[in-house]
């Protein structure tokens, strides 16, 4: 979060979807989730568009 390490993240890859894993090292504010959670979409937005 922020230039910060707060976690660490799974992804895998489909043939008709990418799913992604999230494991915070802590519990994440409401507005780190909602930022989180913008990512995730973005990122699999962008792996699905390959």
């Amino acid at each position: 979060m922020d230039g910060q390490v707060a976690g660490t993240w799974k992804r895998e890859i489909k043939k008709d979807e990418v799913k992604v894993s999230l494991q915070p090292f802590e519990k994440l504010t409401t507005a780190q989730e909602t930022k989180l959670k913008k990512a995730e979409k973005e990122y699999i937005s962008f792996t699905s568009s390959k």
